[in-house]
């Protein structure tokens, strides 16, 4: 039998021997792995640097989409069976939110006639009806800066690009 005094009586331990807890073998696996993380991130940095190219400056990575032309008519004396075939001018649409409840679409379109006679307003519900008023003002795209100046505006007010969401069901997949 074993000399009891050398031994823990406890555990059975010898006590000249060192004891490791879960804890720490858990605490020095993952400084091992942060270890060789590290390792990697300083292995990556220094291939980098043979990867730049020839005279030591970064490739700019190109967009390769290609972008189909477009094109705008100008041929103003196009005719059909007597009629004038012309296009339509673009337009953009403007939300402008905290507005005074009580002013109403033809309100503020009226207002606005006097800088943009081709306007148009659509009230939209706003999140708190009983504080502000919000509403979806189209103009032409080329009055869009002349929009944006905020004297053209009621104190207070908003005045941003309106934001359409389309729909799932809008749309149509070719």
């Amino acid at each position: 039998m074993e000399n009891l005094s050398a031994v823990d009586k406890k555990d059975n331990i010898p006590k000249n021997k060192i004891t490791i807890t879960r804890e720490q073998v858990g605490a020095a696996i993952m400084e091992e792995e942060v270890r060789i993380k590290c390792n990697d991130y300083i292995n990556l940095v220094n291939n980098s640097n043979t990867l730049k190219g020839d005279n030591d400056q970064w490739r700019k990575v190109l967009n390769n989409k290609r972008k189909r032309p477009v094109i705008v008519g100008n041929n103003s004396t196009i005719e059909v069976n007597g009629r004038a075939i012309k296009g339509v001018p673009k337009t953009t649409a403007l939300h402008v939110y905290r507005v005074d409840p009580t002013m109403n679409a033809n309100d503020l379109k009226d207002l606005l006639k006097i800088h943009f006679p081709e306007v148009t307003c659509e009230a939209i519900t706003s999140k708190h009806p009983e504080l502000y008023s919000s509403f979806k003002v189209n103009i032409l795209e080329e009055n869009y800066n002349k929009a944006m100046e905020a004297s053209k505006w009621p104190t207070g007010a908003y005045v941003q690009r309106f934001l359409q969401l389309r729909r799932r069901e809008d749309i149509q997949i070719r």
